[in-house]
């Protein structure tokens, strides 16, 4: 068990207390990313081969049961990454399903699986047709996943790989098919139809609150006039009545017309104000309905938002009904014809990744980075304990040291920049030196 001696100082600013902290937090993430290491390296051991640090990412994302897309220039090892995943899953007892584009391409990857791993490799494209029913690893093709949906409908699988984006994203029935496949089709109809009344519901509310700004800025306005009246009202009765204004301006308040001030003794005494009595009464009726009108307005508004939190909340559950179906879909590149389309946008939402951004990169780039660096352990720890404060306590430690980092650096001929995205690109694509700082996140 790890321990860490925490200090912490009484508010008088006298007393210290000294006291052993067990972080079972930290213990349990450190045992966990060795476990991770441990998995990545048995990942790989097929091939014999080292993982460069992106399919290190994608692997670490695999094995955490994420779905996601590798998006990476070709040759940068996507499709060796997903006949290792596809290796390693069969090796824990779960099937998949790997689509390609092309027969040519199934049938060499085909081959080639076969002398990374020993299980039950089924091929159903133009060339070959097994039967896919006991089959570990179905290896395929888009096309035909479209044209046999009764062949692959009722096996059942954990994992799908997409090798082929744009063939897969234009064909409804491939995605049907697979879904079915993982057994998340039914939450998938589910989450369109919530999806579709969410944006209903959206178009709705933007008109909604569109005309309803616009009549809160009109009864503001009329507020304000009246008010203005109000304030002049209640400045003269202040200075007739003295001290009794508070007394008669409560009783004001209380009071809808003109019978009930002359029912009132105290104001019987005042009878040549009772002009100024019924103006106040007046106004202060007037903005009374002003603001209930304000406030049935913003009440409108929050019943249309507590039905669009309504629907997000049910399609959230869905999303974590699928991740606790341990389902995953990995594809592999980005799509360079497709549309987002509802159907993509709605895969997004619940898988939780997007296939219709490209990835964009720029070579000649000497990548550092700082591993540790030396900081007041006892108070990340204080931070480390209350998990929410955690990241923004690096974050701030790991701008303060850029600081300086950029404080040294300063005093040599580099041309330095911090992190805006908006220029990052066309800064290293320039031939002159640069460095770029920042929080790792940032270039995620």
């Amino acid at each position: 068990m790890i321990q860490y001696k925490l200090i912490v100082k009484k508010l008088n600013g006298e007393e210290k207390i000294e006291k052993n902290i067990t972080s079972d937090i930290l213990k349990k993430e450190v045992e966990e990313e060795r476990k991770l290491d441990e998995s990545i390296s048995e990942l790989f051991k097929p091939l014999g081969i080292k993982p460069w640090k992106l399919q290190e990412v994608w692997a670490r994302r695999f094995l955490k049961g994420e779905s996601f897309a590798m998006l990476a220039p070709t040759g940068s090892g996507k499709t060796t990454a997903v006949l290792l995943f596809a290796a390693y899953a069969a090796k824990k007892g779960k099937k998949s399903v790997i689509l390609f584009p092309t027969t040519t391409l199934a049938m060499q990857m085909a081959e080639r699986l076969r002398k990374i791993v020993d299980k039950r490799i089924a091929e159903y494209h133009a060339e070959r047709k097994d039967d896919i029913s006991d089959a570990d690893i179905v290896i395929t093709t888009s096309i035909s996943v479209a044209r046999n949906p009764n062949v692959f409908e009722n096996k059942k699988i954990d994992i799908a790989f997409v090798d082929d984006v744009d063939g897969f994203l234009k064909s409804s029935k491939s995605i049907d098919t697979v879904l079915k496949m993982l057994e998340i089709h039914e939450h998938y109809k589910k989450a369109e139809n919530l999806f579709e009344e969410l944006s209903r519901k959206r178009i709705e509310y933007a008109k909604l609150k569109k005309n309803i700004n616009k009549r809160k800025e009109e009864i503001e306005r009329e507020l304000y006039k009246i008010h203005r009246k109000y304030l002049s009202i209640a400045r003269i009765l202040r200075n007739r009545l003295g001290e009794e204004y508070e007394k008669v301006r409560d009783k004001l308040r209380s009071y809808n017309n003109e019978e009930d001030i002359k029912k009132d003794e105290i104001l019987k005494k005042y009878e040549d104000l009772h002009e100024y009595f019924l103006k106040y009464i007046q106004y202060i009726k007037e903005i009374r309905e002003k603001r209930e009108g304000i406030r049935a307005l913003d009440e409108e508004v929050e019943k249309i938002e507590n039905e669009l939190k309504s629907i997000e909340d049910d399609l959230r559950r869905i999303k974590e009904e699928i991740l606790n179906k341990g389902k995953q879909i990995i594809v592999s590149g980005f799509s360079t014809t497709t549309r987002r389309t509802r159907r993509i946008i709605i895969l997004n939402l619940l898988l939780g990744f997007d296939v219709g951004s490209r990835a964009v990169t720029v070579r000649n780039i000497y990548d550092t980075y700082l591993k540790d660096f030396d900081v007041d352990f006892d108070y990340v720890l204080k931070y480390r304990i209350d998990y929410d404060k955690y990241n923004k306590l690096l974050n701030e430690l790991g701008e303060r040291f850029i600081g300086y980092i950029l404080k040294y650096l300063s005093g040599f001929s580099f041309k330095i920049e911090t992190n805006d995205k908006e220029r990052v690109l066309k800064i290293l694509s320039d031939k002159n030196s640069y460095i770029i700082s920042g929080n790792n996140y940032n270039f995620i």
